[in-house]
Parts: C-alpha cells; sequence; structure tokens
C-alpha cells in the first residue's frame, strides 16, 4: 500500500513519513555519517529544516555525505512510496567548493547545479542589502499608495 494524494488520512500519514524522514537525518548525523553546518565555531551543526512543503537538507560538499543522502531518500522511497519531485530538487554549493567536486555531488544525488538559491536567499550567503532590496521597494511602493487612506483615518 502507497501513500496516495487525495486519501482523507493522506496529511497525516505525510506528516509521519516527513517526521520519520527527520528521524533519519538526525541519526545519520549523531553517528557522523553526515556532517551539518554550522553558522558560527561553537554554535550546534544543522542537517536539515523542513518547512511546509520545502526541505533544506546542509551537508558538508563530501562523497559520502551526499552518498548518505542518497540511500535516506531511496529509504524513503521504497518504505512510504514517496518520491521526490526531481524537477524541483537544485543543489547549491558553498562559493568555496571546487567546480569537480560540484560536479560529482551532483551526479550522485542526479539533480541540476544552480549558482545561487533566491528562494531562501540568507542560507546561501548572498548580501543581504541586495537580496532584500526588491522586498523593500515593493513595501515603500505599497505605503506609498496607501498613504493616503493612513492620514484619512488620523
Amino acid at each position: 500500500m502507497r501513500l496516495r494524494q487525495g486519501d482523507p488520512l493522506s496529511l497525516y500519514l505525510f506528516l509521519l513519513c516527513v517526521e520519520a524522514f527527520s528521524g533519519l537525518l538526525q541519526q545519520e548525523e549523531q553517528a557522523e555519517n553526515i556532517q551539518g553546518v554550522a553558522i558560527c565555531r561553537n554554535s550546534p551543526a544543522v542537517s536539515h529544516l523542513l518547512f511546509a512543503d520545502d526541505t533544506l537538507i546542509f551537508c558538508q560538499a563530501m562523497r559520502d555525505d551526499v552518498l548518505c543522502i542518497r540511500v535516506i531518500l531511496q529509504t524513503l522511497e521504497e518504505v512510504f512510496g514517496l518520491k521526490m519531485n526531481m524537477g524541483k530538487v537544485v543543489i547549491v554549493f558553498n562559493k568555496n567548493t571546487l567546480e569537480r567536486v560540484q560536479m560529482e555531488l551532483a551526479v550522485i544525488l542526479g539533480v541540476p547545479m544552480v549558482p545561487k538559491h533566491n528562494k531562501y536567499p540568507p542560507i546561501v550567503g548572498q548580501s543581504k542589502w541586495a537580496v532584500f532590496d526588491s522586498i523593500k521597494d515593493r513595501i515603500w511602493r505599497k505605503m506609498q499608495r496607501n498613504c493616503h487612506k493612513l492620514v484619512t483615518w488620523l
């Protein structure tokens, strides 16, 4: 029996699958098969973040880490019947990672490389001013349009 979208219990079953996925990643990190990424020297390492419908996996740009992640993803597919939409999966590297290593790891996972990932800009180490400038401009334009409404309330 496979997990199917539209089943009344699918949301709860999906949450159980995601919890199992998270547990597998934590288990491999504790066994030191995956090395998470730390923001600074004394901070704890992070191996993954789960959002509503997104998962971010962090690891060192090493063959063993990526192979371990691939095995976890294959296990998830075999046990729960959940297959990742590979059209939505990308891999982003630190700017210091050699291009040869980037290509090798992308091939292992079977996913394309992207130079930067704009959906989660602070994570990829870009200038925060450049990344959030467009957001600031949009908010400013909305405030300018609605400024007269604010004045009439006063």
